[in-house]
């Protein structure tokens, strides 16, 4: 399997392996900062640098900076990890499959599942990615004063309805198409998406508690992304600014998702009950 490495130690910038073994390579931009690459040290203080150790003159951000971090995070350690074996297996053996790639928030979900999106194609299969961020409630309904946040989070986010809908939906469209209702979080309403299904598709499924009981039985192989709290929570400071500062975003996770998350793990031990477990 490919192994990331975003950059050599002399500060280039260093060729990326294409995801879990693809041979395509692409180069991802060096900042060109001497204070970040002056002495070969350059991944180590990349690091620093994201993490607010080291700023930049003016304080600058390069627009690189996003995608840096989600090597720099941790992730690059993840994606190597991934076993695509049995899922190119299970992909090459089903007409249509379901994979799911489980994680609690900041875990590294959309990357890992864009990766194996890649890998799936690179082989030859058809690959629809969906987000379980895509089948929730509007506001209205997952934000209700009279229960606690989290269960709200917990309770009250999700349209899993729909979503076991839409992906019966799917198995059954063979060489056709199909419209999902998605959600627009800019507006807080629904717009239409359509997905093409061939005669061999997977569908890989990315998002948070996907080994509820309501989700049981629809997926064909589950990765659960295990990273400890307090690094997702690193993560997400630097991610989920449209809650607004860095305090804010840490009272949003205190109140609303780490302790529906925490509520989930004791319930469902996720990294027990997947069939590959990948983290830290």
């Amino acid at each position: 399997m490919g192994f990331l490495t975003p950059f050599r130690r002399d500060g280039r910038a260093a060729p990326l392996c294409g995801a879990l073994g693809s041979p395509a390579e692409k180069e991802l931009p060096c900042c060109g900062d001497d204070r970040i690459f002056d002495d070969g040290n350059g991944f180590e203080e990349a690091a620093e640098y994201l993490s607010g150790k080291l700023v930049l003159a003016g304080g600058r951000r390069p627009a690189w900076i996003q995608k840096l971090a989600e090597y720099l995070g941790g992730n690059y350690m993840l994606k190597r990890t991934v076993p695509m074996d049995p899922i190119v297996s299970i992909a090459e053996n089903k007409s249509i499959s379901i994979i799911g790639i489980d994680g609690l928030g900041g875990a590294g979900k959309s990357t890992i599942s864009e990766m194996v999106c890649s890998e799936l194609r690179r082989n030859g299969i058809h690959t629809i990615l969906l987000h379980m961020d895509d089948f929730i409630h509007t506001r209205q309904i997952r934000y209700n004063s009279e229960y606690p946040e989290w269960r709200c989070y917990y309770d009250l986010q999700w349209r899993y309805d729909y979503f076991l809908q839409t992906v019966k939906r799917l198995k059954a469209a063979y060489d056709n198409s199909v419209e999902v209702e998605q959600y627009d979080k800019d507006n807080d309403n629904y717009y239409m998406g359509k997905y093409t299904i061939t005669n061999k598709t997977t569908v890989v499924v990315e998002g948070i508690f996907l080994q509820r009981k309501e989700l049981q039985g629809i997926f064909d192989y589950v990765v659960y992304i295990d990273v400890p709290e307090d690094v997702r929570l690193s993560r997400v400071l630097q991610r989920d600014t449209y809650i607004g500062n860095e305090q804010q975003i840490i009272d949003k996770y205190k109140t609303r998702y780490f302790p529906a998350e925490r509520h989930y793990f004791s319930i469902y031990r996720p990294d027990q009950s997947a069939d590959c477990v990948i983290g830290e």
